[in-house]
């Protein structure tokens, strides 16, 4: 198959691409082969190139432009901040992003549908270059305890300052709750991390951006075809996470019940949703993981992390099958 220059072939996977002549990028890499999860992907070429693969085509288009926008950004620096609509591409630009640009970080502020760690946590990484499947490690991170943060925006804001407040360089990518609260929480959101540029995908998203920031902000266009994700989706690519996670955790003993979170509402936690109960395990006051809850004749910890010395539990439960239940 022929990849014109400057254009993009947005395919669908699972599937394999090996390129036969010429040089394309997929999320910003350049390699020969690529093995593709089920997901939508964009293959992008400057020059033009011959590639062989097994994945079904939905669409050839003009360039769209964000690899323009990545050179320019990776020749000035600063810190940038992806928004849009739910499906809108925010995660792949912003993967496609950090991978063009050197000496930056990459922030994932989206606590429902995370690309760096586990939903209810947000989290940073540094220096490793990010696919679809990533190995779920992170340089720093939070807990909100929770997958969407309607639950307590004020405190997601401040999770979220707290996790980037010192870096220069820096791509955030930001969630999909653009409704009703979820527009002013994201204004919010803007001007806590003060980017040098904002961009926006899609005219709609236009409306998230404070008047202030309208000069910073970068418009654009995001791909004709777009395969929106169902709330079955969504829980689904959260169960695969926690199973991928927590297949090979162990249980370790603890004493006490660990710290609270800064939600208010109902202090107390069922007895049915105690085992599974998500924690986030840590060390000298830094989160290092993950961990289950297990309340039998003692309290235990199913985690991967082979030592941590105080923990905090969240507001979602997951049950024998990796599914969650939110605590109300």
């Amino acid at each position: 198959m022929r990849v014109p220059p400057h254009t993009y072939v947005i395919m669908r996977g699972p599937c394999e691409v090996r390129v036969n002549r010429g040089e394309i990028s997929i999320l910003g890499l350049s390699q020969e082969i690529y093995l593709i999860p089920e997901t939508t992907f964009t293959v992008y070429s400057e020059r033009g190139a011959e590639i062989e693969s097994d994945c079904e085509t939905l669409l050839v288009s003009p360039s769209a432009g964000w690899e323009n926008v990545a050179e320019l950004i990776s020749a000035t620096g600063g810190r940038v901040i992806v928004v849009g609509e739910q499906d809108s591409g925010k995660s792949y630009f912003s993967r496609m992003l950090y991978n063009l640009t050197g000496n930056f970080a990459y922030a994932d502020l989206d606590v429902g549908q995370s690309s760096l760690f586990l939903p209810s946590f947000i989290s940073m990484i540094e220096g490793s270059k990010l696919w679809f499947q990533n190995p779920l490690s992170f340089s720093r991170a939070e807990f909100f305890g929770d997958i969407s943060p309607s639950r307590a925006p004020g405190l997601h804001l401040e999770l979220s300052l707290k996790l980037i407040r010192d870096i220069g360089n820096l791509v955030v990518d930001t969630d999909g709750w653009t409704r009703s609260s979820g527009v002013g929480h994201k204004r919010k959101i803007i001007e806590l991390t003060d980017p040098d540029y904002v961009i926006a995908l899609g005219t709609e998203s236009l409306r998230l951006i404070p008047r202030e920031y309208r000069q910073r902000t970068i418009l654009l266009r995001t791909p004709q075809i777009r395969f929106r994700k169902t709330r079955i989706n969504r829980r689904n690519n959260r169960r695969e996470l926690y199973q991928r996670y927590f297949t090979k955790a162990r249980e370790i003993k603890v004493n006490g019940f660990g710290g609270r979170l800064g939600i208010t509402g109902n202090s107390c936690y069922l007895n049915n949703y105690l085992n599974g109960l998500m924690t986030a395990v840590i060390i000298n006051g830094r989160i290092v993981g993950a961990g289950l809850m297990k309340v039998d004749d003692e309290l235990l910890i199913r985690t991967p992390v082979p030592f941590f010395d105080d923990f905090v539990p969240g507001f979602i439960s997951l049950d024998e099958g990796w599914m969650e239940r939110r605590l109300t």
